[in-house]
């Protein structure tokens, strides 16, 4: 096949292995103008051949162009895999704070209803208490007028010198005789003894329950005669324990003149001459204002008025 191309072109065609064996000339034989054309023809099919094989400017912004492409498509994908995946993250996020929202707001709603319904118990507790505290002021002053009125014919003698196995009743019927002035028969006389109570060396108190008020009376009526005459003795009423604190509170008041029981209650003489009736529970300065209405007499008191 070869001897018949030879034949056609009247040239020489040589096989690579002798191409590969000519390319090996040294520069003198490629400067020899006696080279044959053949081996020009074969230099030039090379150069041909090398410029086909380099690449041009324009296959170089080719391949840049497309190695930038892949790149930014790679970089694409990673960015939009990173996104998704962001947003998935998010919306999980978003979910389970939605839930722990709506969670809350439940709870929260039921707070409001048990805070509604305790406030609810604690105002029916509050009228409770306070309907309570008003029927045991009641209940406590009724107590002591109670125990007042038992005390309304007894008499508290401070003062009287004490001596042993004495008898009561006829030191004081004594006492009546010669400070007092007045007779007290035994009749009149429902109990005498003495109570525990006597300070600093003092005698102890004698109480003295007579018959009736009338005997009172006539003992009491000398009560200013009794403590003139200097020997000590006093005569009082027995006044229960609440109403002593109550007239102590009375005479502590700046706009009370002075703090006394009368007749089984307690009254407070103002400064301008008013006179008002007092209950153990009284807001003494609450009643003093009340006062400026301008009423005379004896006054009711708060615990009365309810």
């Amino acid at each position: 096949m070869m001897a018949t191309a030879e034949k056609s072109t009247g040239k020489k065609v040589f096989t690579n292995k002798e191409r590969t064996k000519a390319g090996k000339r040294n520069l003198s034989d490629v400067s020899n103008p006696n080279t044959s054309s053949d081996e020009f023809s074969i230099l030039m099919s090379e150069l041909e051949d090398i410029k086909r094989k380099t690449v041009t400017k324009t296959d170089m912004k080719s391949i840049v162009s497309s190695i930038v492409n892949d790149m930014l498509n790679d970089a694409k994908k990673v960015m939009e895999k990173q996104f998704d995946d962001f947003k998935k993250q998010q919306d999980e996020v978003r979910g389970d704070l939605i839930e722990r929202i709506d969670r809350l707001h439940l709870e929260n709603e039921t707070l409001k209803e048990t805070i509604s319904a305790k406030s609810k118990q604690i105002r029916e507790m509050e009228v409770n208490v306070k309907e309570a505290l008003k029927i045991a002021k009641r209940a406590e002053s009724k107590s002591n007028f109670n125990e007042q009125y038992s005390r309304k014919s007894n008499i508290k003698i401070f003062g009287l010198e004490e001596k042993e196995r004495e008898n009561t009743n006829e030191v004081v019927r004594s006492m009546m005789k010669d400070v007092a002035k007045i007779d007290v028969s035994e009749s009149e006389i429902v109990a005498c003894h003495r109570i525990p109570g006597g300070k600093n060396g003092l005698p102890r108190p004698i109480i003295l329950k007579v018959k009736n008020s009338d005997v009172k009376a006539k003992i009491m009526r000398k009560r200013s005669e009794v403590k003139s005459k200097g020997h000590g003795i006093r005569l009082a009423d027995d006044v229960t324990r609440a109403n002593s604190i109550l007239i102590q509170k009375l005479n502590d008041n700046h706009h009370i003149e002075q703090g006394y029981y009368y007749n089984g209650s307690v009254f407070g003489c103002m400064k301008s001459g008013q006179k008002m009736k007092f209950d153990i529970h009284d807001n003494i300065d609450k009643k003093m204002s009340k006062s400026t209405r301008g009423r005379s007499g004896y006054e009711t008191s708060d615990s009365e008025a309810e």
